[in-house]
């Protein structure tokens, strides 16, 4: 995978016999065979003018032969070096506005493009060109630099990220060698220092072939003018040697232990066991019994671990491939609670699960979660056609890529209780402890080592294929659904936009006041409250709440922003009734039991904690509170886990009592249900309401402020192998004259891979695995350009100056209007996508209303993006070229950095001691 550089709670409400419609009418999809053996898949849908591309090879950490671990992944990234028709994919893509990326699995590598319909010729005379030609293409330097960017990913994922590496091990040790999966996707440091060259060409070639993959479109096109433009691309491609599926045993149980020291707050327990392969029935039975075990609001870990103060929190999941699966089981300690005394407390619980009886309506609650789930993943165009091509690569089919698990709508508690007894028994379940230390323990083998003896791999040549290059259509514009409005009798507003087809209907209560409004002394209050509301309301406390919410196929949250807090409610429509009556109790009515408040603010203290673990937080904060100096009087932005720990439950409900009322709420509505169906809904439930308080007035972002100088600073995060650079500069806010050429300015730096830092730094030098650029625009005024970016630990010197050289290229580089057209086409896409989906829609509505705006004229802004002339923008570049006044925070290992910044001048160097 490509990359640039609050706790949200969901509960419930319970109706006896409440049923949730499913919808089994599905989406059409064309499916056939070229002659050259490509899978092709066609889901037309002409709702907005978009297209999602996924083209699946079946090639993934599976296919690696020993000494070669990660190799699949490392071709990944080498399949965007480019063809001698395309020398720079990521330039054709983003000309356009596609958006692009690729995934390695164990079972395959998955390559997408999200974009406007009238790219699509381009994309598949792209796709079809790589796949006939790129290899033959990768050079050495080409190697030597992609090798790079992967290890980067590799510290940044995996080595740097607390608890991490020991997962990692303990995901391999549970299938032993010679099973494909014994080995990390990622690969070990030495086996990608020893890819060859001859290898990268052996392995395109055996691979990369059309009888080896899977292409699936789901948008705006017609059907037959596609399969034409298919045809005179991908047709051409020649058929390869088939490929053979690798052979693997049934995975043994291996009950092995692992111990690990890592950064981690508190000590984590994890168990777990390998199983069967996606498909059988047991894997879907697997996959209900981890909502059952391990559902956030009502799984047997938290009734069993959380309740009782033993865990922070505790989940379980099932994550199954095409060769086996894993189970695994997690919990974190929490405070005084010992690692072995967590590990029992663990086992007992999951011992006791296997033993149980499962019942009806547990499954059936799982059940229909999941079926939900599989609705919303077709919304978009981009998921549906990844699920298509992903599920047909599985099965073979292309009904099972949009419609439901056959055994899943089969599945009985029986198959449910036979799945576990075989799945997690105490015999089978391996074990891996993470105990918290300022010295980590070595990275794993699997990490570090080589697999094995290297093989050549070796294939045939194939023949450069000249593949047409089609040109790209007039773009499509998209268009919000009207916006309707109603007043209840109590006086709140209705804002309401009726959407075609949705599987959700998304209701927001909003209310003044979020985060920002806080007092001092009591950061963190109106966001504990908000997410307390959803905890329990009515005459129901959190877990029958929660599983009740689920058995109408609903989902109730509470969160708070800046200026703004809500209750956030989907529902399906058919259930719309019962799903206001959840929502009218967690408004009016929330409950603020002690034990869930507890739980609450442990969960917030842990999270806390987590940010002095991490040093991609560790430097993000110390930039936010070196860069917005608070007021006097003003609560601070961020909470401290003390501060959390004061808070009561009395506090909450008098903030609570205060925030929500009729006099500032607006409710918000995005959904395939009539403007007349929601306003009677909730008139009934939250007409006849009232609440004497005035409200809660929203207070904005502070302003960022900057000192007359270049200042560094360094907050000490030793032992990581990258360091964290955030770099800023004062630029405007959302109301400040210039934010759109600003924002034009910070994508060209850092928006994408072609942007200029990204050429640098990742493309040309290799030693980021991404670097972002982005203008604050959540505050009115006074806000600034940030560019962040992890880096090798020994490159930070490079960086900074390379990426004060970036800034400097403003002034003496002049934005070049191809530069402007990948802004202006990245934000016509993004446009179309914000009304693809019910949520995209929802989302742009809260946003436009957190800024005080409609949805209507923050859509506005993004035409006036669109509309930017270059001489603007060029201008814009040039003011804001000089860092005379810009912060830069570094996290990292200070001996290390000190020296570094010396050596390209900079001394002004402020070591920021760690706080308590």
């Amino acid at each position: 995978m490509r990359i640039i550089g609050s706790v949200v709670v969901a509960a419930a409400f319970l109706l006896g016999g409440a049923s949730v419609v499913v919808s089994d009418e599905l989406p059409k999809v064309v499916q056939y065979q070229l002659d050259n053996g490509l899978e092709v898949l066609l889901a037309p849908d002409g709702k907005v003018p978009k297209v999602g591309l996924a083209l699946v090879y079946r090639v993934g950490g599976m296919n690696e032969p020993a000494g070669r671990s990660g190799f699949a992944h490392l071709f990944e990234h080498l399949m965007f070096s480019g063809t001698p028709e395309y020398p720079r994919i990521d330039d054709t893509y983003s000309a356009l506005g596609v958006q692009n990326n690729a995934f390695t699995e164990e079972d395959r590598t998955v390559y997408v493009a999200d974009a406007l319909a009238s790219a699509l010729p381009v994309m598949l005379s792209v796709e079809a060109d790589r796949m006939a030609n790129l290899g033959g293409d990768v050079d050495q330097r080409e190697l030597d630099l992609q090798r790079d960017v992967v290890k980067n990913e590799m510290r940044q994922t995996v080595l740097d990220s607390a608890g991490a590496p020991g997962m990692q091990a303990l995901r391999a040790a549970l299938f032993p060698a010679p099973h494909p999966y014994a080995e990390a996707v990622i690969g070990s440091i030495a086996d990608l220092d020893a890819a060859q060259l001859d290898d990268v060409k052996g392995f395109f070639d055996t691979y990369y072939v059309p009888n080896n993959a899977v292409l699936a479109l789901a948008g705006d096109f017609d059907v037959e003018a596609v399969k034409a433009l298919i045809a005179e691309t991908f047709g051409r491609v020649p058929r390869g040697a088939d490929v053979a599926v690798p052979a693997a045993a049934s995975p043994s149980p291996v009950a092995l232990r692992l111990d690990f020291t890592d950064r981690v707050p508190s000590p984590m327990v994890v168990l777990a066991s390998a199983g069967p392969s996606v498909g059988s029935k047991a894997s879907t039975a697997l996959t209900v019994a981890a909502d059952l075990l391990g559902n956030y609001e009502y799984g047997v870990l938290r009734r069993e671990l959380v309740n009782k103060g033993l865990a922070t929190n505790a989940s379980a999941g099932w994550d199954p491939g095409r060769l086996g699966g894993r189970f695994l089981i997690s919990a974190t300690a929490a405070p005084g609670v010992a690692p072995d005394t967590l590990e029992a407390a663990l086992r007992q619980a999951v011992a006791d699960f296997v033993a149980a009886p499962q019942e009806q309506q547990g499954v059936d609650r799982a059940r229909q979660t999941l079926r939900i789930g599989r609705q919303l993943s077709g919304e978009a165009m981009l998921d549906r056609a990844r699920s298509l091509a992903t599920r047909f690569d599985l099965y073979g089919a292309a009904s099972p890529g949009l419609g439901d698990d056959p055994n899943l709508l089969a599945l009985t508690t029986a198959d449910v209780e036979a799945a576990v007894r075989a799945q997690l028994a105490p015999a089978v379940l391996s074990v891996l402890t993470i105990t918290p230390g300022t010295a980590r323990s070595d990275y794993p083998a699997v990490l570090k080592d080589s697999s094995g003896s290297a093989v050549p791999i070796e294939a045939t040549a194939r023949p450069v294929v000249e593949v047409p290059r089609l040109e790209a259509g007039e773009p499509g514009r998209a268009k919000l659904p009207p916006m309707e409005t109603a007043t209840l009798s109590n006086g709140i507003r209705l804002v309401h936009y009726q959407t075609a087809g949705s599987p959700l209907l998304l209701l927001a209560a909003s209310v003044t006041g979020g985060a920002g409004s806080d007092v001092p002394g009591e950061e963190g209050l109106i966001e504990l409250t908000t997410m307390m509301m959803a905890r329990g309301a009515g005459e129901r406390g959190f877990e029958a709440f929660s599983k009740a919410a689920k058995d109408i196929g609903a989902d109730i949250s509470g969160q708070s922003g800046m200026e703004q807090s809500a209750i956030v409610l989907a529902v399906p429509p058919e259930n719309l009734a019962r799903g206001i009556d959840l929502m009218a109790d967690a408004v009016q009515r929330p409950r603020f039991e002690q034990p869930e408040w507890d739980a609450l603010k442990a969960e917030v203290q842990q999270g806390l904690a987590y940010r002095k673990m991490d040093p991609g937080a560790l430097a993000y904060y110390a930039m936010e509170e070196l860069a917005f100096p608070i007021p006097q009087g003003r609560a601070a932005l961020e909470p401290t886990p003390a501060g959390i720990a004061a808070l009561t439950t009395a506090e909450g409900r008098a903030i609570h009592h205060k925030l929500f009322n009729p006099r500032t709420m607006t409710i918000y509505s995005v959904g395939s249900v009539s403007l007349a169906t929601v306003e009677a809904e909730l008139e009934r439930g939250f007409g006849g309401w009232s609440n004497d308080s005035p409200g809660i007035a929203s207070v904005s972002h502070p302003s960022a402020a900057f000192a007359d100088a270049f200042k560094v600073y360094v907050t000490p995060s030793a032992g990581n192998s990258q360091a964290i650079i955030n770099l800023s500069r004062p630029a405007p806010a959302f109301n400040d004259p210039g934010v759109l050429e600003a924002i034009a300015v910070a994508r060209l730096l850092g928006g994408d891979f072609t942007s200029r830092l990204n050429q640098v730094m990742r493309e040309t030098k290799g030693y980021s695995y991404g670097v972002g650029a982005s203008v604050w625009t959540n505050m009115p005024t006074g806000g600034m350009l940030t560019v962040s970016s992890a880096v090798a630990a020994d490159q930070v010197g490079t960086a900074i100056a390379d990426i004060r050289a970036g800034f400097a290229g403003l002034a003496t580089i002049p934005v070049a209007q191809s530069e402007l057209d990948r802004t202006i086409m990245a934000t016509a896409g993004a446009t179309a996508g914000s009304v693809e989906t019910s949520s995209g829609l929802f989302g742009l509505v809260m946003s436009a209303a957190s800024a005080g705006m409609t949805a209507e004229e923050m859509n506005g802004k993004l035409d006036e993006i669109v509309a930017l002339q270059l001489p603007a923008v060029q201008a814009a570049a040039q003011s804001l070229a000089p860092l005379d006044r810009a912060l830069v925070v570094i996290a990292g290992d200070p001996q290390s950095i000190l020296p570094q910044l010396e050596a390209i001048g900079v001394t002004d160097v402020t070591v920021v001691p760690p706080a308590e």
